[in-house]
């Protein structure tokens, strides 16, 4: 029959800090001047199990591991069984067979001389200190059938990994306000992080220590920024612009799932891999904002307003290659250079009875290096691989984004909010050449409502997707074929496209209390 895996993990964390911070507001050659000094600490313990257990997918797409539902977490090895909830069938029982008539007697036969019973074969020099199934292995085939039989960590082994991170900074920023309409800010930050991976594994009573590892990252960010209120206007208008950089340092997870050799299926297994580099991004801004009363409207709604372009460009970017068994499956990769770069308009109003907003976002994420990605799922690769260019676009980033809605208040105590969200498609993961087509984009209509019924009780509904639109928001390359049987393809899986749905209908009414 077909097989199926359960999945099983647990994350607990820990984690504290603090910050400082001092200002000091004493003028600079005349000028207002604003200092701020500061440091901080960051640290967390991250302990994290998972297991993976083996068993048998029912027609319903259900599996059924083995008694109890609980691996061998000494040795990784699991029991395929029946649970109690579905119990062995019982053989029939065979029918009696008919009485034979008694045969005549014969005389007794002479009996035959006694062989020599053969020597039982010599049993294997089985080392001591071994468990009861590692002795049987042993019995078996020998010391090497034991060191065959021992998992790998992170595939059918349990995995037990601790991870400790400790994040300090310390960052200077100081705004200068140069005249009644100009002000320039300048800041630094300078960023510690380390992350120690601690590997707590056991298989065949062996302490495991393939995903032990110490990662230390530092770097050191500027920024320097400027805002020009325009004069001479009938409404404030404000050009502002800058430059930032900024760093992260890999996470634990990521830190533990980058061999392209070995793909591990988040967020279950962890497997020895390569260190990554640090991600850097340097962002370069400007843009117009601005206000306008309700006066110079006629008094229907007042303005907000703000217009910015912007270009982001890391280094070392980390993204996860699809590659492996199942869609979860893959492995992070640092690569040399993306850029995000795009536009932001947004427009909002107050009219009394009535708020309103208006917000779109163009971005353009694409890779800027050329590689090769694994893509062992795409219908187009060549020896399990495809081609990335620069300039291709990123997976899962939509192009265009629009949001829009108002918040009216028909009756003293109610508002009603309607809201429309639209999303342009994007490229599946595993497509990160581009040579599959988008998803589809969707728009989405929502409502909000909420009635104060005094002052510390409030009621509140909320309906997502009125019309009950069918949509994609995600998608990933995934394997096809019909080893595994599925009712609703009987030919078996014939289109690599999964699709991850939407959001469908759904409402929901609730209360707010205040006790305050």
């Amino acid at each position: 029959g077909a097989y199926g895996a359960l999945n099983r993990s647990s994350t607990q964390t820990t984690a504290f800090g603090g910050s400082v911070q001092a200002a000091l507001d004493r003028p600079l050659g005349g000028m207002e001047n604003r200092l701020v000094i500061g440091v901080g600490v960051d640290t967390g313990r991250t302990e994290f199990y998972s297991t993976s257990e083996v068993g048998r997918l029912l027609p319903s797409r259900a599996v059924v591991g083995g008694p109890g539902g609980r691996p061998n977490f000494n040795t990784g090895i699991v029991e395929i069984g029946l649970t109690e909830d579905e119990p062995e069938p019982e053989a029939a029982p065979e029918p009696e067979p008919e009485p034979e008539p008694t045969p005549a007697p014969r005389p007794a036969p002479r009996p035959a001389p006694r062989a020599t019973p053969a020597p039982p074969p010599p049993e294997p020099d089985c080392p001591s200190g071994l468990t009861e199934e590692e002795l049987r292995i042993c019995r078996a085939g020998g010391v090497a059938a034991v060191e065959a039989a021992k998992p790998e960590a992170g595939e059918t082994a349990p995995v037990a990994l601790t991870a400790r991170n400790r994040y300090l900074r310390a960052y200077l920023s100081d705004t200068l306000r140069v005249n009644a309409n100009l002000s320039v800010t300048a800041s630094a930050a300078a960023n510690w992080a380390e992350i120690e991976l601690t590997d707590e594994g056991v298989v065949w009573g062996e302490r495991q220590t393939a995903l032990h590892g110490d990662h230390d990252y530092f770097s050191l960010n500027p920024a320097i920024g400027a805002a020009y209120e325009i004069p001479g206007l009938a409404s404030p208008v404000t050009l502002f612009g800058g430059f930032r950089q900024g760093s992260r340092a890999p996470s634990p997870a990521e830190l533990s799932c980058a061999d392209p050799d070995d793909p591990c299926n988040l967020p279950n297994a962890f497997v020895a891999d390569p260190p990554l580099e640090q991600v850097t991004s340097r962002t370069f801004e400007a843009g117009l904002r601005g206000r306008m009363a309700r006066e110079r409207l006629g008094g229907l709604t007042s303005l907000d307003w703000s217009a910015s372009a912007y270009r982001a460009t890391n280094s070392d970017d980390i993204i996860f290659v699809s590659a492996g068994v199942g869609l979860s499956s893959g492995y992070f990769k640092n690569i040399a250079e993306t850029r995000r770069q795009g536009f932001d308009l947004t427009l909002a109003g107050d009219g009394g009875r009535f708020d309103w907003f208006l917000n779109y976002s163009y971005v353009e994420a694409t890779f800027q290096s050329s590689f090769e990605v694994t893509a062992e799922n795409h219908p187009m690769a060549e020896d399990g691989e495809i081609p990335v260019e620069a300039g291709d676009a990123i997976p899962g980033v939509p192009a265009h984004s629009l949001g829009a809605g108002v918040d009216v208040e028909p009756l003293d105590g109610l508002r009603v909010s309607p809201s429309v969200v639209y999303r342009s498609g994007v490229h599946l993961r595993g497509d990160e050449g581009n040579l599959l087509p988008r998803t589809s984009g969707y728009t989405v209509a929502n409502l909000d409502a909420r009635y104060r019924i005094a002052d510390w009780i409030e009621a509140f509904g909320r309906i997502e997707n009125i019309f009950d639109k069918r949509y994609e928001t995600f998608g990933v390359l995934g394997e096809t074929g019909d080893e595994v049987p599925i009712r609703e393809l009987p030919g078996g899986i014939t289109d690599p496209r999964f699709i991850s749905p939407g959001q469908p209908f759904a409402a929901m009414l609730g209360v707010r209390i205040r006790l305050n």
